[in-house]
């Protein structure tokens, strides 16, 4: 590892001194350097490839439980905000119905903050983590609400106790659920964090929407404080958004893209007898859950290890989503048959207007039949009626970029407070930043990456 960092008195060090010297003398102040611990062997992988920067995603083990501070208060200047942790599944699971109210007020309300598909993403994937879900009350009224967990895991080999979103690769979507008095609430969040800083090292909010306007109020909120804001990086989703019937999408697009997609049809029906079936109803979705791992155990992802049954734990989850939403009327699995035998599958969730693409997967033995086209059309055609604002991908692709009309962008944000070891860390991070941009030098390839200035 290397570059310098600058000591109190200006001299320079080098960065591996410094982490060497931290781990044998063990600084018995405020913010202690945590022990390094050794990797169990049977840690799982939750993220499924989900894309976490500079981090091996491994969760080592879960800091002990800290004196319980459930409920707090922030008054300054913003009349008595009281801030409660939610530290269960029990207490989580009672937050339903303010959880969601609030989530419908904000601008950037989507499937992936929903109190269902947090507290099953919890159940499934918390494991060794600790829930480190914040709530905002004013006068007993919620105006916002933070969902975080706190673990233990390395970045480039270094242990490090971090609060971060409940994410990983079933979704890239995040954020927090702060609607309204938006200054007020980031103000508490901020001073909380403070209050606080000696049960964490780092904040990683990954997935912030720039639709919510929450990046620029939280700069806002930590300017003058201990804490600090550092921009990652950013990264878009693609959404189809309906103006009209599907057909006034589809004249939207080239006439050679319109002349292919028959063209593939075509090539569709030679192949055998098709048939388009859709799964909705709570009995009928395991039957078409079946099919749709059926289509995935002959996809390339299979092979590439993002399928659902490369990763610990997504089977089981992904049957929950599946049977949650599908008492509510919201899930849905589409599937393209040959000669009844399936070929192509798409699982989707309906929230609030929008239709949410989970997974899509294609034979990867008829490759040359546009089966991802003639999908995307079937879902296109079929999932509107007039209450269906659109479709959300989740993620950009070159593929997914054809069946498109909107891009939404996300930003990955780190918050470090003024102790050493986060300072340490910060340092690292501005020096990996730095080799990142003169590696990526003339390259287009990757994501774009904010210009961090330390």
């Amino acid at each position: 590892m290397g570059g310098e960092l600058e000591t109190a008195n200006g001299r320079a060090i080098p960065v591996q001194s410094a982490l060497n010297d931290l781990r044998s003398r063990r600084l018995g102040a405020r913010f202690p350097v945590p022990e390094e611990p050794s990797l169990r062997a049977d840690t799982r992988d939750v993220t499924g490839g989900a894309r976490v920067p500079e981090s091996s995603a491994d969760v080592v083990r879960t800091p002990p439980p800290a004196p319980d501070r459930s409920v707090g208060t922030d008054s300054g200047g913003d009349g008595a905000i009281t801030i409660s942790r939610v530290s269960s599944i029990g207490e989580l699971e009672g937050l339903r119905e303010p959880w969601d109210a609030l989530l419908r007020q904000s601008p950037a309300s989507h499937l992936f903050l929903s109190h269902d598909w947090v507290c099953t993403w919890w159940k499934h994937f918390g494991g060794d983590r600790r829930l480190f879900t914040l709530v905002f009350r004013r006068d007993d009224r919620i105006l916002g609400i933070a969902p975080l967990l706190l673990e233990r895991r390395r970045r480039r080999g270094i242990p490090v106790r971090q609060i971060g979103l409940l994410l990983n690769g079933c979704a890239q979507q995040s954020g927090l659920i702060f609607p309204a008095q938006k200054r007020d609430v980031f103000r508490a969040f901020v001073r909380h964090l403070q209050d606080c800083a000696d049960q964490w090292d780092l904040v990683d909010l990954n997935g912030i929407p720039e639709l919510s306007g929450d990046l620029p109020e939280i700069e806002a909120a930590a300017e003058g404080s201990s804490i600090s804001v550092v921009r990652r990086w950013q990264f878009e989703t693609l959404s189809l958004e309906y103006r009209g019937r599907p057909e006034v999408f589809m004249k939207s697009r080239t006439a050679h893209f319109r002349k292919r997609l028959k063209a593939a049809e075509k090539h569709l029906h030679e192949l055998g007898s098709v048939a388009l079936r859709r799964y909705t109803s709570p009995e009928d979705l395991e039957s078409g859950f079946s099919r749709l791992l059926d289509v995935e155990r002959r996809s390339w992802k299979l092979e590439g290890g993002t399928a659902i049954l490369n990763q610990p734990g997504w089977l089981e989850f992904y049957r929950d989503v599946i049977g949650i939403f599908g008492r509510k009327a919201g899930c849905q699995i589409r599937v393209i048959e040959i000669d009844g035998s399936p070929v192509a599958s798409i699982l989707v969730i309906v929230y609030d207007g929008v239709v949410y693409a989970l997974r899509i997967f294609i034979d990867q033995s008829l490759s040359r039949a546009s089966l991802g086209n003639l999908m995307m059309h079937f879902l296109m055609t079929d999932a509107w009626t007039p209450e269906i604002r659109a479709i959300d991908f989740d993620r950009r692709t070159p593929f997914i970029s054809r069946w498109s009309n909107r891009s939404d962008v996300y930003h990955g944000v780190f918050l470090f407070h003024g102790g050493f070891y986060p300072r340490f860390l910060r340092r690292l991070q501005s020096l990996s930043s730095a080799a990142r941009s003169l590696w990526k030098l003339g390259s287009r390839n990757g994501g774009r990456e904010a210009e961090v200035a330390d």
